[in-house]
């Protein structure tokens, strides 16, 4: 009997739900620090839209809407989201 509980201790024989319990614990402060890192991320590109956005208002208005068909437009963020997806996925 005491030799059974030796070799239990001296080989590694742990208690699973402690192990998953810690695991998981891990998994969610993993989890709630992308998604903080993520909404930040998201409100600084939204902030630095909204400031920028005047000024790029008035570039493409002066500069590229009378070269530039809603096709080129909707062909140039298709791409952009394609290139994106695939940089997302891959990192």
């Amino acid at each position: 009997m005491l030799e059974d509980e030796l070799k239990a201790m001296t080989s590694g024989g742990s208690d699973a739900a402690f192990t998953l319990g810690v695991m998981a614990r891990i998994e969610r402060r993993q989890f709630r620090r992308a998604m903080i890192a993520n909404i930040a991320l998201a409100l600084a590109a939204t902030v630095l839209l909204a400031l920028t956005m005047p000024v790029l208002q008035q570039a493409w208005q002066a500069i590229f809407a009378p070269r530039v068909d809603n096709v080129m437009v909707a062909a140039l963020l298709l791409a952009a989201s394609w290139l994106g997806m695939r940089t997302f996925r891959a990192g």
